[in-house]
């Protein structure tokens, strides 16, 4: 089975997993006594509710104390005030949550993934709900398995990873028993996963399924020839896929799947 490695940046994804990108950038506030824009669901005692006219009521300090509290545990593991917009952003559950939780996701980070203080807060800020979520019941399951199957780096801090560590196992494996109903084996569906965990972020429903029956029933192409080359399933199917796939059957052309794919936009039409 042969599978070509590719860095995100060169692959364009349907319904990837999500991305926020390394050069994301957030204002912070340098007003003094301005609420920071890190905690949106609370307002100053002077500051109209949006869509309402009204002033909204102060909080009750207890609310207040315990997100201060929870702010300054954060910053003990090494995320700074810029991170705090985009974590509310995303989940502001983590700003009321109990930070033995917390303390218990840092540790699972650095004894079981073995990821460093600076690679822990980067996979949080890509996935802030890794924060809440259990560290027995769902973030060791899920790295077990990812190991088992042999993937790779994962205390490594992007987006994939990031996404990855937070997922059931359940939803992991329903990728893996996608590609064995196509008839790969057991072995050869790992192999896959374990090359391309990107495919654990793709809707079977709403990308893979699609993607297969176009592959089967438009292209005309076999299951052992997409064997060849799974990272079809890693580009976009409408923009990619059928319209590269539409310009050479106009043309009464028809090349390796891969050759179609994984060529830039100017060097395949420039050749067909």
């Amino acid at each position: 089975m042969r599978i070509l490695d590719h860095s995100d940046e060169g692959i364009e994804r349907e319904e990837p997993i999500e991305d926020i990108g390394d050069d994301a950038e957030f204002e912070e506030d340098q007003e003094e006594g301005k609420v920071s824009s890190a905690f949106p669901f609370i307002h100053h005692p002077t500051q109209n509710m949006t869509g309402f006219g009204k002033l909204s009521p102060p909080p009750p300090s207890e609310s207040v104390n315990r997100l201060v509290y929870v702010v300054n545990f954060l910053k003990t593991k090494g995320l700074s005030e810029t991170h705090f917009p985009h974590l509310s952003f995303l989940c502001p559950g983590i700003f009321h949550s109990d930070t033995d939780g917390i303390e218990s996701v840092f540790t699972f980070s650095s004894q079981e993934l073995g990821a460093s203080p600076e690679e822990s807060c980067g996979l949080i800020y890509r996935c802030p709900k890794i924060l809440l979520n259990n560290v027995e019941l769902c973030l060791w399951p899920t790295l077990h398995f990812l190991l088992s199957l042999g993937v790779k780096k994962l205390n490594s801090a992007n987006t994939l990873n990031a996404h990855l560590i937070n997922t059931h196992v359940e939803k992991l494996e329903e990728k893996i028993w996608f590609l064995e109903s196509l008839g790969f084996t057991e072995q050869e569906s790992t192999t896959v996963c374990a090359r391309l965990p990107a495919i654990f972020g793709y809707s079977v429903e709403n990308n893979l399924t699609p993607k297969l029956e176009y592959l089967v029933m438009e292209m005309e192409w076999t299951l052992e020839e997409l064997k060849a080359f799974l990272q079809y399933f890693a580009f976009s199917l409408t923009k990619q896929i059928v319209s590269r796939h539409m310009h050479l059957k106009e043309r009464g052309v028809k090349v390796q799947l891969d050759r179609m794919l994984v060529w830039s936009d100017q060097r395949f039409y420039t050749k067909w």
